[in-house]
């Protein structure tokens, strides 16, 4: 049995979110010049864990962004299987 979990803290409009599945973990937030930069340094003082950048791959999901229209694409299409 895997534990999930979610963390977020909130400052003003600013938010950052930690979503934990085992031993993956992704981050998500909407500040990426100064909160994202101080998340991954706080928990790589606590944590022994590595930056893959930006996310392609989650618990079997793949990820895809588009930075232009602020979309964010989950699919499973590798499990398609075509007979």
């Amino acid at each position: 049995m895997v534990d999930t979990n979610v963390y977020v803290k909130r400052a003003g409009t600013l938010f950052v979110a930690i979503a934990l599945y085992g031993d993956d973990y992704i981050i998500v937030t909407n500040d990426h010049k100064e909160l994202l930069p101080q998340t991954k340094a706080l928990l790589c003082v606590e944590f022994d864990m590595s930056d893959m950048g930006e996310i392609k791959y989650y618990i079997g999901f793949q990820v895809k962004r588009n930075h232009e229209l602020c979309i964010v694409e989950f699919n499973q299409f590798k499990y398609i299987v075509m007979h």
